[in-house]
């Protein structure tokens, strides 16, 4: 039933919300740790400069997996959110119908002024006129505000679709897809000289903000799935500013 698709797609959409925000705290708490050479230095020519390097290759890598799974990992039978599924389920046209009509649902209007109706009366009118002109208003701003909304839904649905292709067929999408296969197939050692380690990140042609800049790209496809399915938005800049305080509060204080 299209009832239970929709029910579907509404609760892997809400479970990636929890994924998105959990992510951007994430993002936010450790991005001194891959990009502050200040605060790397602390650890130059210690013993603990080791532990450093492990620390935040670990931190990388856990990041590159959240990244994946929020994104492209794909399992029919698993009940895990990602992009591509949920952009899989919505190649249904009966589905995006279903989505869109929820979307579009009338709003309730109510008029403030409990004394609008006596002052028309007094002004000439009759309570029945005065009744049908607020039901005309209603039924005015319903229509133009139904027009609206299907417009912001389908153009929201077609970035979704449009920014997931660029997305996809980038250069940085192809390298974290690679590395998240190397580090599930657990290829993330190397050899130097006699010695094993774990790769870096430049051993994977990557950069240390390459994990950030991706996420900044799939974060706004994951606001407009939850935009169109759920009709609901979301601010982050408080939360944001939050974990950066917190961010420098733990690395600097």
């Amino acid at each position: 039933m299209m009832k239970d698709r929709a029910a579907k797609i509404k609760a892997l959409s809400q479970a990636m919300e929890d994924q998105l925000i959990i992510a951007d705290n994430k993002f936010a708490i450790l991005k001194p740790l891959f990009g502050d050479e200040d605060l790397l230095k602390k650890w130059d020519g210690s013993r603990s400069a080791n532990g450093v390097v492990l620390l935040r290759l670990t931190l990388y890598y856990d990041l590159i997996r959240e990244l994946s799974a929020i994104s492209f990992d794909y399992d029919e039978k698993k009940t895990s959110p990602s992009i591509k599924k949920i952009i899989t389920l919505l190649e249904d046209s009966g589905l995006v119908t279903y989505l869109k009509k929820d979307f579009c649902k009338p709003l309730q209007i109510v008029f403030v002024g409990k004394n609008a109706e006596q002052q028309a009366i007094a002004q000439g009118s009759t309570s029945k006129a005065y009744m049908a002109l607020r039901q005309n208003q209603k039924e005015s701003f319903r229509t133009s505000r139904q027009s609206d909304k299907e417009i912001e839904f389908d153009n929201a649905l077609k970035q979704v679709r449009s920014e997931w292709e660029e997305v996809t067929g980038s250069e940085l999408y192809k390298t974290i897809k690679g590395v998240r296969n190397s580090l599930v197939a657990h290829y993330e050692m190397c050899g130097e000289g006699s010695e094993r380690r774990l790769k870096s990140p430049e051993d994977f042609d990557l950069n240390w903000d390459d994990a950030q800049k991706y996420f900044e790209k799939v974060k706004p496809i994951i606001e407009n799935i939850l935009l169109i399915i759920h009709n609901r938005t979301f601010l982050y800049d408080e939360s944001r500013d939050n974990w950066d305080k917190i961010a420098d509060e733990f690395w600097h204080k």
